[in-house]
């Protein structure tokens, strides 16, 4: 199973509290889903639309201790219509990345996008009931331009966290939480290393430390 560090992020960063139904938009092969499982008693819908991701998301909820609490629905995230909608929306969306490295089709798949990031907003909004939240991850860059679209479409950032690598680094991603209420926003950064580099912060062994057996 794939195990990226903006997943784990945004796994380990977004608050379910007493959230009963959750939905991970564009799941991968589920470790965000898995992350939400394990911390609360909600259950995960994860969509996905990727043939063999789909495929392996459904195996690792089938081997997971929370299985019962866990769903795969192959489909476009754009074509999906629930019955009833969410109290959390999370997503950790594709996006481009230029000069691409990976010899592997896959991640060079998953760092590609050809759907603009604010459809990613407006179908979180259309998912999300009144009171629900939308929490996800996105490049630092993209901050700026996402701003006055989320407030266009309805959602208000009530959380913000901007990760760097370092302290001596800029940051290179932010992570959201959006409401469709207004409410005080909060903002903070989160270091991932301190000068010695494979030495993590105590910040983020403090936030990771329930998914990693090292921490």
């Amino acid at each position: 199973m794939k195990v990226g560090t903006d997943g784990v992020l945004l796994g380990a960063w977004t608050a379910i509290g007493t959230a009963k139904r959750v939905a991970d938009l564009g799941a991968g092969t589920g470790l965000i889903s898995l992350m939400i499982a394990q911390e609360s008693t909600a259950f995960v819908t994860a969509i996905e639309i990727d043939e063999a991701s789909a495929k392996q998301c459904d195996e690792n909820f089938k081997n997971s201790p929370w299985a019962e609490r866990l769903q795969v629905v192959k489909q476009d995230v754009f074509r999906y219509e629930p019955t009833e909608l969410f109290d959390v929306v999370v997503s950790n969306p594709p996006y481009h990345v230029e000069n691409i490295l990976s010899p592997r089709k896959e991640r060079a798949l998953a760092r590609s996008a050809e759907i603009p990031l604010h459809f990613w907003l407006e179908k979180a909004f259309h998912l999300c009931h009144e009171d629900g939240v939308f929490s996800w991850i996105i490049p630092a860059h993209k901050e700026a331009e996402i701003l006055p679209q989320a407030q266009r479409i309805g959602w208000f950032p009530d959380k913000i966290t901007r990760v760097k690598p370092n302290e001596h680094k800029p940051s290179v991603r932010t992570l959201f939480q959006f409401r469709k209420k207004k409410t005080e926003l909060l903002s903070d950064e989160l270091i991932i290393e301190t000068e010695q580099r494979g030495i993590y912060t105590e910040a983020y062994r403090s936030l990771c430390k329930a998914y990693y057996l090292k921490f």
